[in-house]
């Protein structure tokens, strides 16, 4: 039953650790004064496209409950949630806010992209359950 529960843990933290996002915007191009958040998965990609006029400004938030921190895109008409909540890297969303608000304010930038990179200490934390799945496994096999 418990090597059951670390298996499952460590394939869905492995998963979530796998995700990127990436907020791209241009001001020239193909698709001129245009943003394109993308969100990469395992399962595969998904894609959110809206006019560079409705970004207003990027935002750290930190849950009050506890310690972790998101990215906010405020536009025009919602609030989305930019990156991963399973990572909790506040000093690289810090960086990713400066960079998308510094974006914002100079309009001689033609372009943006900003990355949130895979959280390698939850994939390794995944790894690590599903080794010791393995070891309950085999040694319930014995």
């Amino acid at each position: 039953m418990f090597d059951t529960l670390l298996l499952t843990v460590g394939i869905f933290l492995i998963s979530e650790g796998f995700q990127v996002y990436s907020l791209g915007c241009s001001r020239t191009g193909k698709a001129p004064n245009t943003c394109e958040i993308s969100h990469l998965t395992l399962s595969g990609t998904s894609f959110k496209q809206f006019p560079l006029s409705q970004l207003k400004e990027a935002r750290i938030e930190q849950s009050p409950t506890s310690r972790m921190t998101v990215c906010i895109l405020v536009t025009e008409e919602r609030v989305l949630k930019f990156g991963s909540i399973s990572t909790n890297y506040a000093q690289g969303k810090r960086e990713m806010v400066s960079t998308i608000n510094s974006f914002l304010q100079n309009p001689k930038q033609s372009s943006l992209l900003v990355r949130e990179p895979h959280d390698f200490s939850t994939i390794s934390f995944g790894i690590f359950c599903n080794l010791m799945a393995l070891v309950l496994l085999f040694c319930k096999a014995k």
